[in-house]
C-alpha cells in the first residue's frame, strides 16, 4: 500500500481503524540499489508528507486485506455473494443491466442492477464488452515471484521497507509481509523470458545471483514450495484452505502491463487490474484501484442525483483514472533508464509535478500517491497556497499534467475542475457538480490581487 491508501483512502471508508488493528507491516519508506551509483540509497515518505503524521503505509497480505474491505462492505450494507463465478453480462438495448452468475451448486442465476462495477482483476472476463485490451510497447516485461519463510531483515532499522535491486536484465524485489514471511520476485526483459519456460523458482534463484543484498537476507531463508502445508508455519491461517497454502510455489507473469481502450460503457465501468497495471515497483496497483473506486463512485452518485448526464460524469471518471495512471507511467519510463543517478529521478518527478517542492519531495509525492491528492498543499506544511496562482496562464488554460497539479493544489479551497469543460469536487466529496462557482473565486482572487493564504482563504470563505 501507499500513504494515500492508508491516510486518504482508508479515511473515507472508514476503515483506517480497521486496518491500524490488523498488524500489517508497517513500512516508512524504500531501500533502492538501482541506477549508476553501487551503493544503496533510501527514501521516506515523511520527506514528501503534505500533511502531519501521514509518514507510514503497510504492508499487506492481500488475502487478509482482501478479506477486510469484504467485511468492510458488508458492514455499509453491501449484500456479499460468495463463492459465485459470473457467467456473462445482461445487456438491454445497448445498456448493461446485470450479470448472469453461478453458485457454488451449480445453480444459475441473474442479478439485476443500475451499474455493474467491475474489479475483478487482471483476469477480467467483463473487460472485452468495454473495450479491446492494450499492452505496453515500453514496459514488455516478465515476472516471476513466490514468498519465504523465516527471512534475515535486510536492515535492523527499517524492517518494514521494500528493497530493489536492479541488474543487467532487469529488477527484483523484497517485501517483508510479516516477520516470518517475504514477498520475492524478479522481472526481467521479455527478451530473457526463456528463462522461465522451464522450471519457474530455478529462473527466479538465477537472477537474485545478481542481487547481493537480497541473496543475503534470504541466506538462511526457505522458499515455500508446492508441497507446503499450515502445519508446516505459514504467516496467516486465513491464507490457507483446508491445509493447503497459497503462498506455495513460484508464479510467473507475462506481458502485465496493459490499459484498456476504454473505461466504461454504459452500466458498466472497470476499476482497478480490470481496466489498466502499470508495474510493481512502486505498489500503485491498490492506490489505482481505490482511485478509480472514488472517482467511480462520484460518477455514480451524481448521475443518480440528477445532477450532470451519465455521460460527462462517466467521462469525468475515465479522464481522472487515465490521468492518475499517466503520472505513474510517465514517472517509470523514466525510472526504467537505470543508467541515471537517483538525482536524475528526483528531476523527472519533479518536472511531472511541475516544482511542488525540491526535487526530493516531488518524488516522495508521487510514489506516495499523492500527485492528483486535492490534500497536495496543507495550510501547516510550509508551502503557500498562493504559490499555485503565481502562473495565472497554467490555472486558466490548465495545461495537461502541470495544469493537473496546479488544480489538484487548489481543489481544497476553490473547488476547481481538473479539466476547463470538466466536473468539480473537492477532496472529501462523493459528488460533482458544475465547476462555474470555482470560475467565479479564482477569477475574483485574481482581479483583487490578493497575496498570502490567510487572506486567499477569507476571499473564498465571504463568497462561499
Amino acid at each position: 500500500m501507499l500513504p494515500s491508501s492508508v491516510h486518504y483512502f482508508a479515511k473515507l471508508t472508514g476503515t483506517k481503524a480497521a486496518i491500524d488493528a490488523a498488524g500489517f507491516m508497517r513500512k516508512h519508506g524504500g531501500t533502492f540499489r538501482w541506477g549508476t551509483r553501487p551503493e544503496p540509497w533510501r527514501f521516506t515518505f515523511e520527506e514528501g508528507q503534505a500533511r502531519p503524521g501521514e509518514t507510514y503505509a503497510y504492508q499487506v497480505e492481500r488475502a487478509r486485506f482482501d478479506k477486510l474491505m469484504l467485511d468492510a462492505a458488508r458492514d455499509a450494507g453491501a449484500e456479499i455473494r460468495q463463492p459465485c463465478n459470473v457467467t456473462g453480462l445482461i445487456e438491454e438495448q445497448g445498456r448493461v443491466v446485470g450479470v448472469r452468475y453461478r453458485s457454488q451448486d451449480e445453480a444459475e442465476h441473474e442479478l439485476r442492477a443500475r451499474y455493474v462495477i467491475d474489479s475483478t482483476g487482471h483476469g477480467s472476463r467483463m473487460a472485452r464488452a468495454v473495450g479491446q485490451r492494450q499492452y505496453s510497447e515500453v514496459f514488455r516485461n516478465v515476472a516471476g515471484y513466490g514468498y519465504w519463510r523465516h527471512p534475515e531483515p535486510v536492515t535492523r532499522e527499517n524492517v518494514g521497507d521494500i528493497l530493489c535491486e536492479a541488474f543487467d536484465e532487469g529488477w527484483a524485489w523484497h517485501i517483508p509481509l510479516s516477520p516470518t514471511l517475504v514477498s520475492i520476485g524478479v522481472v526481467v526483459d521479455s527478451r530473457h523470458a526463456g528463462r522461465f519456460s522451464g522450471d519457474a523458482r530455478e529462473a527466479v534463484d538465477f537472477f537474485l545471483q545478481r542481487c547481493p543484498m537480497i541473496r543475503g537476507a534470504l541466506a538462511k531463508a526457505r522458499p515455500i514450495g508446492d508441497g507446503c502445508r499450515q502445519a508446516d508455519g505459514c504467516a496467516s491461517k486465513l491464507s490457507c484452505a483446508e491445509g493447503s497454502c497459497i503462498y506455495a510455489g513460484t508464479r510467473v507473469r507475462k506481458d502485465y502491463s496493459y490499459t484498456n481502450s476504454r473505461f466504461w460503457i454504459p452500466g458498466l465501468a472497470l476499476i482497478g487490474d480490470a481496466a489498466c497495471f502499470i508495474d510493481p515497483v512502486f505498489s500503485s496497483g491498490i492506490h489505482l484501484a481505490q482511485h478509480a473506486a472514488l472517482q467511480v463512485t462520484r460518477a455514480i452518485n451524481t448521475t443518480l442525483a440528477g445532477a450532470a448526464s451519465e455521460r460527462r460524469c462517466f467521462e469525468e471518471f475515465e479522464r481522472r483514472y487515465r490521468l492518475e495512471y499517466l503520472f505513474f507511467c510517465t514517472f517509470l519510463r523514466a525510472f526504467y533508464q537505470m543508467n541515471q543517478s537517483e538525482e536524475h529521478y528526483f528531476w523527472q518527478a519533479s518536472r511531472l509535478l511541475a516544482g511542488v517542492g525540491n526535487d526530493r519531495e516531488s518524488f516522495v509525492r508521487l510514489v506516495s500517491g499523492g500527485a492528483t491528492r486535492g490534500a497536495l498543499v496543507h495550510d501547516d506544511s510550509g508551502l503557500k497556497l498562493e504559490e499555485a496562482l503565481v502562473d495565472r496562464a497554467t490555472l486558466l488554460n490548465r495545461i495537461p499534467l502541470a495544469g493537473e497539479r496546479i488544480n489538484a493544489v487548489l481543489a481544497d479551497k476553490l473547488k476547481l475542475p481538473l479539466y476547463s469543460d470538466g466536473l468539480s469536487c473537492s477532496e472529501y466529496d462523493l459528488e460533482w457538480f458544475e465547476p462555474g462557482r470555482g470560475r467565479q473565486l479564482v477569477a475574483g482572487v485574481l482581479r483583487a490581487g490578493l497575496s498570502g493564504t490567510e487572506k486567499i482563504a477569507a476571499f473564498v470563505q465571504r463568497r462561499s
